[in-house]
């Protein structure tokens, strides 16, 4: 599906999928836009419209992937274009990811508003609770992916009709928006199932709400309660490491799994970052630093697991195309997984003082993947380590430029810059002010004044 022509200021969508709960959640026709006194009137109905919501989301994700993936040190595109103005900081507020980004997290945001404006018409309380909770995860991912991209983004909690500018205002703090992503998290926690089976494999889950919630924790400074719903997802959740590295990409919803975005190869749900990634791709495919290809050990099976030769380059080779051309890959993007949370548990354990116990998560990861031990012992080796760690085992997966950012952005601008010498970019002119990205310049324009455009972007 993509969608033309289209205000992504205020989209009034309501998503009727044509489905009922019997089909699969993989099966996501294309939204059908009709009134809204035409529909959200039955339990089909409306979880028909939940998952339109995960529609959006495979939208959005095939240009989240860029924008949270390019501008970090581990790749940098094959030409000139707009994947090089994020790889090297020069974008502008017209660049054209930063429109489609926003056009499509508020077209899904609208989505998620609509299913909880009508929600409590659902007669049967399992299936009410599961659908709101559903959409208040799915609400509250899109605003955390948001606020990282942008700062104070419009807070937008309702349905809202098409020519609605007044409606988005950015006149939130970023503090009030992490504090309602919370607030959807923490509501959907309990209502949220903690496992699917067969053909809802894919749906949000209590404990991909719980592991989210514990990423916003750490992004705003609340270690000690990211901590407890880290441990508990390691602790008491139903997941475990792959033996296989491999494995976590090619057997999709394996153990290692909390949360992915799923595609099906070969139909109108195939995803494009597959192809993107190849040297195929629009700007001639997204390769790997060598920055980051020479942090690998000899014996490091992840190198080759995650990149690869295509036509003279070595371009990321992660979510390559399994029974399918890449054109049409049904590859899942991985939001969650274990590794991840293990990994940000071990900086939580370092930062407490337990600098032994972190260790001992870098090197279960590292045991993994055939790679040497690691043996740092002080606070800011075992930083590092950790640091170097998610760098290795989650490259490409759209985390490193959101980790730099956490760790502070005299640590991103360096980490950046280190890559530019490195690898001999030139041009590249990260600032102070990239901690977040500008506004589409053409939302600012339409909303009449209602959205103040990032400071120090033109």
């Amino acid at each position: 599906m993509k969608l033309k022509n289209i205000l992504s200021a205020a989209l009034f969508v309501s998503a009727s999928m044509g489905m009922t709960s019997c089909e699969s959640f993989l099966d996501l026709t294309p939204p059908t836009t009709i009134g809204e006194n035409n529909f959200f009137e039955t339990n089909d109905e409306i979880e028909s419209a939940t998952i339109g919501i995960y529609a959006g989301l495979q939208e959005f994700t095939n240009q989240a992937w860029a924008i949270d993936g390019i501008c970090d040190d581990n790749t940098f595109p094959g030409t000139e274009g707009f994947y090089n103005q994020m790889n090297t900081f020069t974008f502008n507020t017209f660049t054209g990811f930063f429109y489609d980004y926003y056009r499509l997290s508020y077209m899904t945001i609208n989505r998620a508003n609509m299913v909880l404006e009508h929600v409590d018409k659902v007669t049967e309380e399992n299936l009410r609770n599961q659908l709101k909770g559903e959409a208040l995860f799915l609400r509250a991912y899109l605003y955390h992916q948001l606020v990282q991209a942008y700062g104070h983004v419009p807070l937008v909690l309702t349905p809202i009709a098409h020519d609605d500018y007044t409606a988005m205002r950015n006149d939130k703090t970023v503090a009030e928006i992490y504090t309602q992503i919370s607030a959807d998290l923490e509501m959907a926690i309990p209502l949220l199932p903690a496992s699917y089976n067969g053909s809802d494999l894919g749906r949000a889950t209590s404990w991909a709400a719980k592991g989210i919630l514990a990423k916003v924790r750490m992004n705003t400074d609340n270690n000690s309660g990211a901590k407890l719903l880290l441990e508990d997802i390691i602790n008491n959740g139903p997941f475990s490491l792959q033996e296989d590295y491999k494995s976590i990409f090619e057997n999709e919803m394996n153990s290692e799994i909390l949360f992915a975005v799923r595609y099906s190869a070969g139909n109108n749900e195939h995803q494009t970052f597959s192809y993107e990634f190849s040297a195929r791709g629009t700007f001639g495919g997204v390769q790997a630093t060598q920055s980051y290809l020479d942090l690998f050990d000899a014996t490091d099976i992840r190198k080759e697991a995650s990149s690869g030769e295509d036509q003279g380059k070595i371009v990321v080779d992660k979510y390559s195309s399994v029974g399918a051309d890449a054109e049409q890959s049904g590859v899942d993007w991985v939001v969650l997984r274990l590794a991840d949370v293990k990994l940000l548990y071990a900086e939580i354990l370092n930062e407490e003082g337990n600098q032994q116990g972190a260790v001992d998560i870098i090197n279960e990861i590292r045991t993994r993947a055939k790679a040497s031990a690691v043996t740092a012992t002080t606070p800011a080796e075992v930083a590092e380590a950790v640091a170097l760690e998610r760098r290795l085992e989650l490259a490409f997966e759209g985390h490193r430029w959101q980790d730099l950012k956490r760790y502070g952005m005299p640590y991103a601008m360096d980490a950046i810059n280190a890559y530019y010498l490195y690898d001999d970019i030139n041009g590249g002119d990260i600032q102070e002010l990239h901690k977040i990205f500008p506004l589409p310049q053409r939302e600012v324009n339409v909303s009449q004044g209602a959205i103040i455009q990032n400071e120090g972007y033109l």
